[in-house]
């Protein structure tokens, strides 16, 4: 806290009691804490496994996806040879295997908006519906238009499904384990194909497309269990709602173990809610080692406090400096960011 207004203070770096994965009951010393005990954090393993648990939900959602994009090549094996009572040729076999990539623009065009309005939760369920709906009529289809309508049902599906997907992946998951979710999605795909001509092998493509029923209603039930972005609950004003879900996907932890990123979320939200790029005025902090003699450190040093004299600082700067910065030797610089 500075404590003149030429001069300014800054904490030394310091370590935490909680960098070893533990973490003190809040009070001044360890007797009070209850019990006498100290309070674990959750490990890193678990941290992990939350996110994990989150984004199989992902997974599911992908697993009907692809399913539905490679079952069309079940369809049409069977009917060029005159299986099962429906004969096509070769012009309506092609109109079967593509125009469901034909109307798919028409969700995906719809999806940003749906997922913004219902949240990427609500979202991910709502989604499903039309593939059940589309494997229902598959399964029970014994003419042409049945199939094309199908078809129609599916392709609107699988380009509604592509912003929900990515996006819930995106804000549920850390950076340094976001690589990983999202390269998942890869090896999902290949099995979704190798599932789907491998039931069209051993049965029937009606009975395929019965048993692939299940798979929206799977990921139904499991997308129901999983908590909501806290980006997007945020973005409601649901800021306790918002903090039990990071408490949820950081290791099922407590608030206070999950504060400085909530904290963080925030004010990314309070610069980003209007929409769009900022228009005023912002400070940056620019991390340095310590020496305000150094002149460049200086001038950043000197340039804050002229800010700071003109009010144009926002005030938690002066006595709560954001969470990734504030147990570091800091300078913070002003610049003007358009």
């Amino acid at each position: 806290m500075p404590t003149q207004c030429t001069e300014y203070h800054f904490q030394p770096p310091r370590s935490h009691s909680y960098d070893l994965g533990q973490r003190r009951c809040e009070g001044e010393c360890l007797n009070d804490c209850p019990n006498g005990r100290i309070a674990s954090k959750p490990s890193l393993f678990r941290i992990r496994l939350s996110q994990v648990v989150a984004n199989i939900a992902s997974y599911l959602l992908i697993l009907d996806l692809c399913t539905s994009y490679s079952f069309p090549t079940v369809v049409i094996a069977a009917l060029m040879d005159g299986e099962e009572g429906i004969t096509i040729t070769q012009s309506e076999a092609s109109w079967l295997g593509s125009i469901a990539y034909i109307v798919e623009p028409i969700g995906s065009v719809l999806s940003g908006t749906i997922t913004e309005f219902f949240g990427r939760k609500w979202s991910m369920i709502l989604v499903n519906l039309p593939f059940l709906v589309g494997w229902i009529l598959y399964s029970v289809s014994y003419s042409l238009t049945m199939l094309y309508v199908s078809n129609v049902i599916i392709g609107i599906g699988i380009g509604f499904m592509e912003a929900p997907i990515m996006t819930y992946i995106a804000e549920t998951s850390q950076p340094d384990i976001r690589v990983i979710l999202t390269s998942i999605p890869s090896i999902v795909v290949q099995s979704s194909f190798f599932i789907a001509y491998a039931l069209g092998m051993l049965t029937s493509w009606r009975t395929t497309a019965a048993i692939c029923v299940s798979f929206p209603i799977i990921a139904s039930i499991y997308v129901f269990q999983m908590p909501e972005t806290p980006i997007w609950l945020l973005s409601r004003g649901r800021v306790k709602d918002a903090e039990r879900s990071l408490c949820w996907l950081r290791g099922w932890a407590s608030p206070e173990d999950v504060k400085e990123e909530f904290e963080q979320l925030i004010r990314y939200h309070n610069a980003t809610k209007k929409g769009g790029a900022v228009t005023v005025p912002m400070i940056q902090m620019t991390v340095v080692n310590a020496n305000v003699r150094n002149p460049v450190n200086k001038a950043s040093y000197n340039g804050w406090e002229d800010h700071r004299a003109n009010h144009t600082i926002p005030p938690f700067w002066l006595d709560d400096r954001p969470p990734l910065l504030r147990h570091v030797d800091v300078r913070p610089a002003a610049v003007w960011s358009v």
